[in-house]
């Protein structure tokens, strides 16, 4: 790496660290993005809660159909957005 990439510093050790900019960058992007991801469920999740709570309420339907539809759409989320997590698959020997 270039000198103008990386800036060198000496500590009190007399050893040589190397600072990297783009590491800083990675360093606060990842708790972002997992901020971001967070609100974007809340946010989804509390629109399903709402809506099955006002249909449930507007028709009339009985208090376990609403736990089902709650709970059913919540599996069905997880089961869609499992594949946008990056999970990275375990290498087979």
């Amino acid at each position: 790496m270039t000198r103008s990439q990386n800036a060198e510093s000496e500590n009190a050790n007399g050893t040589t660290t190397r600072s990297d900019p783009a590491r800083g960058k990675k360093r606060f992007r990842a708790p972002i993005t997992v901020v971001g991801r967070l609100l974007g469920d809340a946010l989804a999740l509390g629109l399903w809660t709402l809506f099955v709570t006002l249909l449930v309420l507007a028709r009339g339907w009985p208090g376990w159909l609403y736990y089902l539809l709650l709970l059913g759409g919540v599996l069905v989320y997880v089961s869609i957005t499992v594949p946008w997590t990056g999970a990275r698959e375990k290498p087979s020997n």
